[in-house]
Parts: structure tokens; sequence; C-alpha cells
């Protein structure tokens, strides 16, 4: 991210972002995984640049890659076989937010709860019923409805279960 992004971006050839990564936190549990820090790094050098993020469901989620990004959509199949439709629809909401078109406003809450990875299949209890929740959210007007299982196997304080909704303009929706 940070050796394609940043040179254009400071360039000023850059209208918007999108990155798709696999963000399970895996890793040295001191730091944050790179693109978490490239996206921030990206924010702090162009604070008027859209950043749309597709995350896996395995994702841990943290404040910093929340903060800094203007839209995050996450994958709602596992085996993870909607990885098109979830960078495609990133890339609708970046390209309107761009246009002008809507103003992305986030929210998003995590609880420190490890589920099995064994049991996070789209069709499985709990992540089947959470995320059909989160489609017909979808379906009643909001711009993205997200829920990320987390990777109870990497060593981070972040780890656990996730949700972030994406609304046009109104937080409280």
């Amino acid at each position: 991210l940070e050796d394609v992004a940043v040179p254009h971006v400071q360039a000023g050839q850059v209208e918007g972002r999108d990155h798709a990564r696999d963000l399970s936190g895996v890793g040295d549990h001191r730091v944050l995984p790179p693109p978490f820090v490239g996206v921030r790094r990206l924010r702090r050098i162009a604070p008027q640049v859209p950043i749309a993020v597709t995350l896996d469901y395995h994702t841990n989620l943290s404040a910093t890659l929340v903060d800094n990004a203007t839209v995050i959509i996450g994958y709602k199949t596992y085996p993870h076989l909607d990885m098109y439709e979830a960078g495609h629809h990133a890339g609708r909401l970046l390209v309107r937010a761009v246009a002008g078109e809507i103003d992305p406003v986030m929210v998003w809450g995590s609880r420190p709860i490890l589920a099995q990875t064994l049991r996070m299949g789209h069709v499985d209890e709990p992540m089947g019923p959470l995320l059909e929740m989160a489609r017909r959210h979808e379906a009643s007007g909001l711009l993205a409805a997200s829920v990320f299982g987390g990777f109870p196997m990497a060593d981070i304080w972040h780890a656990g279960l996730s949700v972030v909704t994406v609304a046009d303009g109104d937080r409280a929706r």
C-alpha cells in the first residue's frame, strides 16, 4: 500500500483508494498489521482522499483501520466466494463518495468473543444468522453492514467479533 499509493497521493494523482487484504492480524502481537498502518499513514498524508477497504471476515478489526477508512466492506461467505462482489460493493461506494453522491459514515463495535473458526461458515451458527442480519440491513437502506468473526488464533489484543455499518450521512441510522 505505502509503496504504491502514497507516492501517487502525494503527487495529487489519486481520487480514491480501494485496498483488499486478509487482515487477520496474525504476526507480531505488539504491532498492527502493515495494511492497518498503511491506511493510517495514507489518511495522514491525504485526509480528503476516500479510502475503501474490503476485508476477509476473519479480520481482527481495530480502531486504527476503522478511524482511517471511509468505507469498510466485509466478505459474507466462508469459504470466501464473494471477494469480487465485496470489491465491487466497496468500489461502487468509493466512486459515489468521490462524486459527492453519498457521505459515508461508519459505526463499529467489537466484543472479545473468540468464535471457533470451524463454525464460521456462512451457513453455520452463529455466523449464518449474523450475516443474514447484515444483508437485511443493507436491503433496508444501509450502504453496508459487515460482520467479522475475527481470527481467534491471533495473539493480539483486538482479536474477536466486530460489526461495521456504513450509512449515508446519518450515524444514528
